[in-house]
C-alpha cells in the first residue's frame, strides 16, 4: 500500500484528496468542494487507462513504511438500499460482516447520504473491539469503492492510531453521488466498499509521530542519547562517531585501566560507546561531560557541532598518542591538500602541503556540493597591483589556489550555514538550498586523479533546525551506508525514508526559513573502496574483556545503588519521642513540634514495629517487654497528642499494613509519622495498680489495638512538621472561635462543655482499663509550667486519686489543698477560645471522657495570705497567649545557627536585639539586623526604626514562627543610613571610564561626592570649576539638582557621572551647541553604553561631526565603520547622510543625536562561548 501521500484529516475535518482515473471525473470534480489530486498521484500509484494492473496489498507494504505488520485482511461491505438513506443517517453493518484481525474487530461506519455535507458518501473505519492488554491500535487502512467497471476506481488510504476514545477515522467526503451513479458504482441500489486493513505494531514514528511506541532498541536495534538540557549538538556528533565502527574499535582499544572515572575522557567515551552498543534504553552522557570538566551550566549552553567536532577529535588524537591506536584518527579522517602559488610567466612555484580533518564548504549562492568543491579549489589570478613577489623573479603574475592530494576514508564536510555580518557584528543563518548527492566522485579535485580513490557514499547528515539564537540538532545516519536511514533525535531513534534524510535537508530555494530552519549542517561521506572495512558491524564479543568486565562491574554497582535508592524511597520518616523529651518539656501542649525535637529515623515500610522495639531496648539496655509504642498525631490546633498504644499483634504487622489499617499517611517524602516510645517501669506498674484498683487492672493487661484511632488528615499531618520546619503552614479556619470550641471535643479525646457523661447527644463512651495521661505541674510561686509525670489510669479513676498521686511528685505537702485542670484547648492566635477547665475531685475519668493523651495540670491552691503573679494555671495560659514560639536563625535566609525561643509578641525591635544577643551570646545587640523570613531562600531586612512589634515582624501561620538576623560590623541604625552609589569618572585624556561603587551616608550631598572623586583623580585646584556631574539611567543623562543627595541617587537608581569639561566645551560661541550623544542598537529605545556631551557646530557636515567624535572617543577606524549616526525622536531613528548639515539649534527638545552600533558589553548568547575540554 502506498502511503506516500499525506494522511487525511479526522472525520470532523474536510478531506482534500480524491483519486479518479478518468478525465471526465476530474472535470466534474472541479465544481465540488474537495479538489482532486492528479491521476498520476493516486494512492495506489496507478496511471490512468483502461484495465489498470492492480498491485496487491502485500506488494506495496514494504515500500511505504517501516512498521511491523501484526495482522492484515480485507473485506467487502455491501450498502443496500443506497438511495433510501437520509443525510446524517448511518447504514448499520451486520455483526457477522465484521472483519476480525487477530484480537481486533473492525467494521465500516458509513453514511450513504453524507455526514458532513449531503449527497456525498462518508466512510469511516471503526474499531469495534481492541486487544485487552492495550489501549491503542495502530493501523493502515485502504478504502476502495468497488464498481462494475474496473477501469474506474476510487481508493483512499489513512494511517491512524485508534483508542478507547477515538474508535473511528476516515473520509467524510469519500465520493459524490453523481460520480457513483455515472460511473457504474451503484448497481441494483447497492454500493460496495472494500476495506483493506493492516494492524501495525506502531513503531513507525514517521506515520504516528508522538503516539508511536518508542521502543527504539526493539524496532531499530539502536538506542539514543539523553539530552542534558542543550547537548543535542553533542548527541548528534557522538552518534555519527559511534556509527563509524573502525573508530569505535580503536576507542575500545585505548588503554584506560588507570584512568580516573571522573576525569578520564577516553574512558568516558568508551563507556558511552559500550552502553550504546549493549543497553536497551537511552544512554546518559553526564559522565562524559563531567570528564570534560563541564558543570551544569555548560550542559545548558548550546555550542556549534563543527567546533565541538574539532575539539573532541583533537583531544581524542592527543589521548591516543603512545598507544597502539596512535594513528587511528589520522588514518580515518585525515586527508592531504596543497596550497600553491604558481607563476604564469616564469618557472616558479611556492607550495605548502598539510593535513586536513574536515573541509569547510561555502553554501551561500551555491547550488550543490559539487559546485561548492569547485568554489573551494577555484584558482585566483594575482596580477596588477596584486602581483606575487617570487623569490629571485620579483613581482610576477601568478595563479593561487588549493588542490587535494588525497581524501580520507571518512570525509567530514562542514557546511558554512552561519555567516558573520561586519555591519551588525553578529552571525546569521544561511538557509539557502544546497543539494548533496547520496554518491559523489571527487576525482576532479585531486592533483593526480589516479593517485587516490575519490568515490564516496553518504553515510550521515547532521541537521540544524532554528536560528543563531537557538535551535536543535539531529542526525540522519545510514549505519552501513546501504540506503537504510535512521533518524537520531536525542532519545528517539527510528527508521526514515531516504528522501527525509537527504532531499528534505537541502534547505529552501529562496533562502527563507525552511520548514523550521532544518537543513544539513555537516555531512559524513565514506570512501567506497574502504566502506566495508570502515563500517564493518562490530559484535559484542569484540569488546575487550577487561573493558567489558569493568563496565559490567560499574553497571552492577549502579543497579545496586539504584536498588538501594528505591529501597530508601520506601522508607517511612518517623520522629520518635522518648520519655526524656516529655520530662524536659516546660510549655503548653504535649511536646514542642520543632526542628531538633525528636529523633528522626527512616524505617522501611516492610519492617515491623517489633523490630523497632527490639532496637530501642538494646539501645536503652532494658527488657523489650518493658517498652511500649504509642502512635501520635496532630489534633487540629490542639497540638500533638498520643492516640493509642500498639498491641502485640499489631507490632507484628509491617509498617505499611499498620498505617494503612488506621488510614494514616506513609510519610516518605514530607512530614513525619510520630511515635512515642514509653518505658513502662515497675514503678509505673505499681502506680497504675493504685490508680486503677476499682477496675482491678493487672500489669499484663493488654489493649487489643489502638482504640478509636482517628482518620489521618494528610494535610495537617504533613504541615505539622514539613521537613524540619514545624507547623508554620497549619491551615487557618474562617471561624477560629468555632474551631476552638469544637477542637476540645474532637473524636472523644476531650470532655464536652458540660464535663459530664450523661449527654444524650454525645457518642457512647467506652470504659477503658488503661488510659495514658500526662500531668504537668504549675508552680504558683515561680509562675512556671513543667512536665510532671505520665500516669496510667482507668475510666474509674477519680480526679482526687490523680491529685493524691501528684503531691509527692511535685513536692507538695499532704495537707495542702490542690487543684486539677484540663488543658483542653490552647491557641495563641485565638486566646478567647482557650479552655482550661477545673476538674471536680469526685468525678472520674469516665465522667470527663478522658482518653489517651489527655493533658492534666496539677497545682497547689493559692492561699489568701499570699500574692502570686499567676494564682491559677488558667491565668498563666492567658498570659501565654501573648507569647510566640519563634525559631530565631542566623543568616539572611536562616541557614546558620538557630534557637527556638519563647518571646512576647509585643517585643520591639530593640528589645528583640537584646533577647537575641543574650540567647546567642553576642557582644553588641545594636549590631543585630532583623530579617523577615519569606521562605528558606529569601528574607528581607526590617527597618530598625519600625514601630512594629514581634507579632508583625515574624512569619509563620502555625504555632512556630520564624525570624532571621544578621550580625553587622556596625550598629544597624548607622548601617541603615548608608547607601551604595555607583560613580563613573570620565577621563579627559584617554576618554575611558573608571567605575567604582562608594558606600556613603544617604544625606551626603552629591557635590561632596563629586569633590571627593575629583581629589582622588588629582584634579588641579584651578580646574575644579570645570568639573561636571550628571546622573545616568538607562544609558541616558539625567539632570541633578544642587540639593540632590546620595540617598536620592540610590532610590532613583542613578549612576553618578563625573568628568572634567574639555577645552572646546568651556567657552563656546553662539554657533556651537552642547548636545547629549547616545548609543543604541536596532531601536532608539535600546540604548546602551555611556552617553557623552559633545560640542556641535551649526551647519557642520555629518562626516566632519563623525570624524571629530571618533577622535574625541579614541575609536579606531575599523570599529567606527560600524557606527551609524542618527537623529532620534521617540521611537523613530532617522539615518543621517554624511553630506547633511547639522542644525543643533533647530532641534526639538525631544530630539537627540545617537550612534547605532553593536553593544559590546552584552551578555553572550548560548553557543557564543568557545567549546573547551579541560581534561
Amino acid at each position: 500500500m502506498d502511503l506516500s501521500n499525506n494522511p487525511t484529516e479526522p472525520p470532523e475535518m474536510e478531506d482534500t484528496t480524491q483519486n479518479w482515473d478518468s478525465n471526465a471525473m476530474d472535470q466534474e470534480n472541479e465544481s465540488q468542494d474537495d479538489p482532486v489530486s492528479s491521476p498520476s498521484t493516486g494512492l495506489l500509484g496507478t496511471p490512468p487507462g483502461k484495465n489498470p494492473a492492480q498491485p496487491t496489498f502485500e506488494q506495496e507494504e514494504l515500500k511505504t513504511h517501516f512498521d511491523t505488520v501484526l495482522h492484515k485482511g480485507s473485506k467487502d461491505f455491501v450498502i443496500r438500499n443506497f438511495t433510501s438513506y437520509k443525510f446524517h443517517t448511518s447504514a448499520t453493518m451486520p455483526n457477522e460482516e465484521h472483519l476480525i484481525l487477530g484480537d481486533t474487530e473492525w467494521t465500516l461506519l458509513v453514511f450513504p447520504a453524507g455526514d458532513k455535507s449531503p449527497n456525498e458518501l462518508s466512510v469511516y473505519a471503526e474499531l469495534v473491539k481492541g486487544p485487552e492488554d492495550s489501549h491503542k491500535v495502530f493501523a493502515n487502512i485502504l478504502f476502495t469503492a468497488v464498481g462494475s467497471k474496473p477501469e474506474y476506481r476510487v481508493s483512499k488510504c489513512i494511517t491512524h492510531c485508534f483508542s478507547d476514545v477515538n474508535t473511528n477515522y476516515g473520509y467524510p467526503r469519500f465520493v459524490t453521488h453523481p460520480m457513483l451513479r455515472d460511473y457504474g458504482f451503484i448497481k441494483d441500489d447497492t454500493v460496495t466498499v472494500r476495506l483493506d486493513i493492516e494492524v501495525l505494531a506502531g513503531y513507525d514514528f514517521n506515520l504516528f509521530g508522538a503516539q508511536a511506541v518508542h521502543d527504539t532498541k526493539k524496532t531499530t536495534g539502536m538506542v539514543g542519547l539523553a539530552n542534558q538540557g542543550a547537548t543535542c549538538y553533542m548527541n548528534s556528533l557522538l552518534q555519527a562517531l559511534y556509527h563509524t565502527p573502525a573508530l569505535r574499535r580503536a576507542v575500545y582499544t585505548m588503554p584506560t585501566a588507570n584512568d580516573s572515572a571522573d576525569t578520564g575522557v577516553a574512558l568516558a567515551l568508551q563507556r558511552v560507546f559500550y552502553r550504546l552498543q549493549t543497553q536497551d534504553h537511552e544512554v546518559s552522557t553526564t559522565e562524559l561531560t563531567k570528564s570534560f570538566g563541564w558543570d551544569t551550566r555548560d550542559a545548558f549552553m548550546q555550542h556549534d557541532v563543527q567546533e565541538f567536532s574539532r575539539v573532541l577529535m583533537d583531544n581524542l588524537e592527543e589521548k591516543m598518542k603512545g598507544t597502539p591506536v596512535e594513528e587511528t584518527v589520522k588514518k580515518l579522517f585525515a586527508g592531504r591538500m596543497k596550497s600553491y602559488v604558481r607563476c604564469i610567466n616564469v618557472d616558479f612555484e611556492s607550495s605548502r602541503e598539510e593535513d586536513f580533518y574536515d573541509i569547510q564548504l561555502n553554501v551561500k549562492d551555491i547550488a550543490s556540493l559539487q559546485d561548492s568543491f569547485k568554489d573551494y579549489v577555484n584558482v585566483e589570478t594575482l596580477e596588477g597591483d596584486n602581483q606575487y613577489r617570487a623569490e629571485g623573479h620579483g613581482l610576477q603574475d601568478a595563479k593561487k589556489g588549493v588542490i587535494f592530494q588525497s581524501f580520507p576514508p571518512v570525509l567530514h564536510l562542514q557546511l558554512k550555514r552561519f555567516a558573520y555580518s561586519f555591519l551588525y557584528d553578529d552571525y546569521h543563518k544561511i538557509n539557502d538550498r544546497f543539494e548533496f548527492p547520496p554518491h559523489i566522485d571527487l576525482s576532479d579535485f585531486l592533483e593526480d586523479p589516479s593517485s587516490s580513490p575519490a568515490k564516496f557514499t553518504l553515510q550521515a547528515v547532521l541537521v540544524h533546525s532554528g536560528t543563531t539564537y537557538g535551535g536543535h540538532y539531529t542526525a540522519f545516519i545510514s549505519p552501513e551506508a546501504d540506503g537504510r536511514w535512521y533518524h537520531f533525535d536525542d532519545e528517539l531513534v527510528y527508521r526514515t525514508p531516504a528522501n527525509k534524510a537527504i532531499e528534505d535537508n537541502f534547505g529552501s530555494a529562496a533562502g527563507a526559513y525552511h520548514r523550521g530552519g532544518g537543513n544539513a549542517y555537516m555531512l559524513v561521506y565514506v570512501r567506497d573502496d574502504v566502506k566495508d572495512e570502515v563500517l564493518k558491524p562490530m559484535a559484542d564479543d569484540e569488546i575487550p574483556p577487561a573493558l567489558r568486565d569493568r563496565f559490567e562491574g560499574e553497571e552492577a554497582e549502579r543497579r545496586r545503588l539504584e536498588e538501594e535508592r528505591l529501597f530508601n524511597r520506601e522508607k517511612i520518616k518517623f520522629k520518635i519521642y522518648p520519655d526524656e523529651l516529655f520530662d524536659a518539656h516546660a510549655d503548653v501542649d504535649l511536646i514542642r513540634v520543632a526542628p531538633g525535637v525528636g529523633e528522626i529515623e527512616r524505617i522501611h515500610e516492610s519492617y515491623t514495629p517489633r523490630a523497632l522495639l527490639e532496637e530501642k531496648a538494646e539501645q536503652m539496655n532494658v527488657r523489650v517487654d518493658r517498652l511500649r509504642l504509642w502512635l501520635m498525631r496532630s489534633i487540629g490546633r490542639q497540638g500533638m497528642r498520643v492516640i493509642g498504644r500498639l498491641s502485640d499483634e499489631e507490632c507484628e504487622l509491617s509498617w505499611q499494613q499498620l498505617l494503612f489499617k488506621y488510614d494514616m499517611k506513609l510519610t516518605k517524602d514530607r512530614g513525619f509519622t510520630r511515635l512515642y516510645v514509653e518505658y513502662y517501669s515497675e514503678t509505673d506498674e505499681q502506680r497504675q495498680h493504685e490508680l486503677c484498683s476499682a477496675m482491678d487492672v493487672g500489669a499484663d493487661d493488654q489493649q487489643p489495638a489502638v482504640e478509636g484511632a482517628p482518620t489521618t488528615d494528610d494535610d495537617k499531618d504533613k504541615d505539622k512538621d514539613k521537613g524540619e520546619a514545624s507547623s508554620e503552614e497549619t491551615p487557618k479556619t474562617q471561624d477560629k472561635n468555632a474551631q476552638g470550641a469544637e477542637a476540645g471535643r474532637m473524636r472523644g479525646l476531650l470532655p464536652d462543655d458540660s464535663h459530664a457523661s450523661d449527654d444524650e447527644d454525645s457518642d457512647e463512651y467506652v470504659p477503658k482499663s488503661d488510659i495514658l495521661v500526662f500531668v504537668k505541674h504549675f508552680d504558683i510561686y515561680k509562675g512556671r509550667l513543667r512536665h510532671l509525670k505520665r500516669l496510667h489510669i482507668c475510666s474509674a479513676t477519680t480526679m482526687q486519686q490523680i491529685v493524691d498521686a501528684c503531691r509527692p511528685l511535685a513536692g507538695v505537702s499532704p495537707d495542702r489543698e490542690c487543684l486539677l485542670f484540663l488543658e483542653e484547648f490552647f491557641d495563641s492566635e485565638t486566646p478567647q477560645a482557650t479552655r482550661i477547665p477545673l476538674l471536680a475531685p469526685e468525678k472520674t475519668a469516665a465522667d470527663y471522657r478522658l482518653d489517651h493523651g489527655a493533658l492534666l495540670i496539677f497545682q497547689a491552691k493559692p492561699l489568701d495570705t499570699e500574692e502570686y503573679k499567676y494564682p491559677y494555671a488558667e491565668d498563666w495560659f492567658h498570659k501565654r497567649c501573648d507569647e510566640y514560639v519563634v525559631k530565631v536563625a542566623q543568616g539572611r535566609t536562616g541557614a546558620g545557627q538557630h534557637q527556638v525561643m519563647t518571646l512576647n509578641a509585643m517585643l520591639t525591635y530593640q528589645e528583640l536585639q537584646e533577647k537575641i544577643a543574650a540567647e546567642f551570646e553576642l557582644e553588641h545587640p545594636s549590631h543585630i539586623r532583623l530579617y523577615r523570613r519569606h521562605d528558606q531562600h529569601y528574607g528581607t531586612p526590617i527597618s530598625s526604626t519600625t514601630t512594629a512589634t514581634l507579632d508583625s515582624m515574624c512569619t509563620g501561620s502555625g504555632k512556630l514562627k520564624f525570624l532571621n538576623f544578621v550580625v553587622l560590623d556596625k550598629p544597624v541604625q548607622e548601617k541603615e543610613q548608608e547607601v551604595n552609589v555607583t560613580c563613573e569618572w570620565f577621563s579627559p585624556t584617554d576618554r575611558k571610564t573608571d567605575r567604582v561603587t562608594k558606600t556613603v551616608n544617604r544625606d551626603l550631598p552629591v557635590a561632596d561626592i563629586v569633590a571627593e572623586i575629583a581629589r582622588e583623580k588629582e584634579v588641579p585646584e584651578e580646574d575644579m570649576q570645570w568639573i561636571r556631574s550628571a546622573g545616568i539611567a538607562h544609558s541616558e543623562f539625567v539632570d541633578l539638582d544642587r540639593d540632590t543627595t546620595a540617598g536620592e541617587l540610590s532610590h532613583r537608581r542613578l549612576m553618578l557621572r563625573v568628568e572634567l569639561i574639555p577645552e572646546d566645551q568651556r567657552n563656546m560661541d553662539d554657533a556651537t551647541t552642547l548636545l547629549e550623544i547616545r548609543h543604541f542598537w536596532h531601536y532608539p529605545a535600546s540604548s546602551h553604553g555611556d552617553p557623552f556631551y559633545f560640542a556641535v557646530h551649526d551647519d557642520e557636515l555629518v562626516k566632519d561631526f563623525c570624524q571629530r567624535v571618533k577622535t574625541y572617543l579614541h575609536i579606531s577606524d575599523k570599529e567606527f565603520e560600524q557606527w551609524k549616526p542618527h537623529l532620534c525622536a521617540g521611537h523613530i531613528a532617522t539615518p543621517l547622510d554624511e553630506d547633511e548639515k547639522l542644525q543643533p539649534k533647530r532641534m526639538m527638545h525631544d530630539q537627540w543625536l545617537a550612534f547605532e552600533h553593536v553593544d559590546k558589553t552584552r551578555v553572550p548568547r548560548y553557543g557564543e562561548a568557545a567549546v573547551k575540554i579541560h581534561n
